[in-house]
């Protein structure tokens, strides 16, 4: 980040709900938009009550977005994490993947920072978000944190400002938003209820 502080995935926001789909029986591709080694914010880890060796080397093994073949989910779901707001901000190829998703009409999830990758999506011009209701990671959390001056833009502020029917919860409060075949959680405290309302939706 500016401040020179590594960072990266928020791991419980990607443990929690893969052990939930795996659980399911789900079938999953890991994808991250190098491929390979994904950066876990180590915060993230001294925070987590998961401490599953596997899904740290599934973390460490990722498919390249490149290589994803964009016909083939019912579900792209994308976790959250401080470097999703400089990784995943402006990259072409998710937005490529999302939009056949989303012409698909099948689900998009985002919890946290991971909505990010839904302000630069548009449709037909428009923006994605525009009219639609979801959440993500508020001001009042990322104020609270003290890395609102990482960024180029508060998230929440930018959703808005692209017509987004924006709601939060109180910070650190579960919440989860459903809007047609979007999904999305404010925050880290959001995830296991996304992920099970996910798994009600693929049903």
């Amino acid at each position: 980040m500016r401040s020179g502080h590594k960072t990266g995935l928020w791991f419980n926001e990607f443990a929690i709900p893969y052990s939930i789909f795996h659980t399911q029986g789900y079938r999953m591709t890991i994808a991250s938009p190098l491929g390979g080694d994904t950066p876990i914010d180590k915060q993230s880890l001294e925070d987590s009550t998961l401490k599953n060796k596997e899904i740290k080397t599934i973390l460490h093994n990722t498919q390249a977005l490149n290589e994803i073949d964009g016909n083939s989910f019912d579900l792209i779901y994308i976790p959250g994490g401080n470097g999703t707001m400089y990784d995943l901000c402006q990259n072409p190829v998710l937005s490529q993947l999302l939009l056949k998703q989303h012409t698909a009409n099948k689900l998009i999830a985002t919890v946290c920072h991971g909505a990010v990758c839904l302000t630069t999506l548009k449709i037909d011009n428009t923006p994605y978000v525009a009219n639609r209701k979801l959440t993500c990671f508020s001001n009042s959390e990322e104020l609270t944190t003290g890395q609102d001056k990482e960024y180029d833009f508060l998230l929440e502020t930018r959703l808005r400002e692209l017509g987004a029917k924006v709601t939060v919860s109180e910070p650190w409060s579960e919440h989860v938003v459903v809007d047609g075949k979007l999904i999305s959680g404010q925050n880290p405290q959001s995830c296991e209820c996304l992920a099970k309302v996910i798994v009600d939706l693929l049903k």
